[in-house]
């Protein structure tokens, strides 16, 4: 299972490795594009999503939140049987599907006249976008081969945050605005964002030797499976192990503004940011990020630090509270700079267990189980972080400091049981 870490590259050499991947393979730059053009809209939907379903749509903040609430659910549920159909049917033929349907999903917010009818349309958009995450790693793992995965998966998270951050700086006109009118506009271009990115996944092939010689299963054609995601546990465990770290989620997204606002000193447009604080290192970091994690037991390894990222953070947001505004400011922004970093190892270290550990044979089903997971941590942050950290103060942020602890240092065994499960199987099938 080990492959032998290449030499460590300088950010320049990395850089200019992507730059000759992104010239002479059209695979690559059409992912770009897609994930560009796709998280644009994204951005977009996110900045107005809101304001958009309680002025225009005329829904109460709690029928919003019971609805948001009902298509994270729905989203944690989808990734294994859209997974197990890109295995199937091919994940370019199953990902051409679900853009479409999400978009018209949401060009179906703008006739939303019922609380039932909004919790239906946001659960199939949330439920179909989850899917896609799955079905997109199937397609990576069909067009890139094994050793450029992880470097792939941060270019394009880099790409992904360029296009979202983007999207919201155009939704801020709207949200200038503050009309009907506006938000519609926001509604549409999202949606036409969906079908144009189908459009460029249809000019994307999978060829054998895509990226590297490496011969590529065609859509629609069975082959062997030696393991199913579902009765994986060695599998399940690391993927549950991850889902601990990924609620770190709703620290930054949630956690950090309502204590900024109610616990602290600081000047809430401390609140921006950090946000943008966080945006610009994931942005000029995440490929280098990912340099050195290109086995399991490094992804391991980058996962226990995570966790100790994560704690430190933790406990540094809860030393803000008291201080005067400029020491409060300083350490918020450390803080911030700390979790940022592990949030960047956690994606890099999540790649290579997502894709190592799994039957190369079901990679949309075993992709299905890691998103799935993932987006149940996700889900549950928001009720986490508020319960213990914004409820109890400084105890309550060391709470959230042992859990990432624990889940990070846990993975290590869990990594080397998963690990240890492969080659047996491996063994068996011989």
């Amino acid at each position: 299972m080990n492959r032998r870490s290449p030499a460590r590259e300088s950010p320049a050499r990395e850089q200019g490795r992507i730059s000759r991947m992104l010239r002479d393979h059209p695979e690559l730059r059409l992912l770009s594009y897609m994930t560009l053009v796709n998280m644009f809209g994204t951005g977009m939907f996110l900045a107005t999503q809101v304001m958009f379903f309680t002025r225009v749509a005329g829904l109460t903040a709690g029928e919003v939140g019971l609805g948001l609430a009902v298509a994270g659910t729905c989203a944690v549920f989808a990734g294994v049987p859209l997974g197990r159909s890109a295995d199937r049917l091919g994940p370019r033929r199953v990902l051409l599907v679900l853009l479409v349907t999400a978009g018209v999903g949401t060009a179906g917010y703008l006739v939303i006249s019922s609380l039932v009818m909004f919790i239906v349309l946001v659960g199939v958009v949330n439920a179909v976008g989850q899917g896609s995450n799955a079905v997109r790693g199937a397609l990576i793992a069909a067009v890139v081969p094994g050793a450029e995965r992880v470097t792939v998966r941060a270019w394009l998270r880099t790409v992904a945050n360029m296009g979202t951050a983007a999207g919201a700086a155009v939704a801020a006109v709207a949200l200038q605005i503050n009309s009907r009118g506006a938000y519609d506009v926001v509604i549409v271009a999202d949606a036409l964002t969906f079908l144009v990115t189908a459009a460029i996944l249809v000019r994307l092939r999978i060829p054998e030797g895509a990226l590297g010689g490496v011969p590529r299963q065609r859509a629609g054609v069975a082959t062997p499976r030696r393991r199913r995601a579902l009765a994986d546990r060695p599998y399940l465990l690391v993927a549950a192990l991850n889902g601990v770290i990924a609620a770190h989620s709703g620290v930054l997204e949630i956690g950090v503004p309502l204590w900024i606002a109610g616990s602290t000193n600081a000047p809430r447009w401390l609140i921006s940011a950090l946000l943008v604080v966080n945006t610009v290192m994931v942005v000029t970091l995440q490929v280098r990020a990912s340099r050195g994690i290109d086995d399991p037991g490094q992804a391991a390894v980058a996962l226990r630090r995570t966790g100790i990222l994560l704690a430190v953070a933790c406990v540094a947001f809860g030393l803000a509270q008291g201080l005067s505004v400029f020491p409060a400011v300083l350490v918020l922004l450390v803080a911030g700079a700390v979790y940022t970093v592990g949030e960047l190892l956690s994606a890099s270290a999540g790649w290579v267990l997502s894709y190592d550990l799994a039957d190369p044979a079901a990679h949309g089903e075993y992709q299905g189980v890691f998103t799935s997971a993932t987006a149940a941590g996700a889900l549950v942050s928001p009720l986490l972080v508020t319960g213990t950290a914004i409820r109890y103060g400084m105890p309550g942020w060391l709470m959230l400091a042992g859990l990432f602890l624990a889940g990070g240092f846990a993975c290590g065994p869990a990594v080397r049981r998963a690990e240890a499960h492969v080659l047996a199987e491996t063994d068996r099938v011989k």
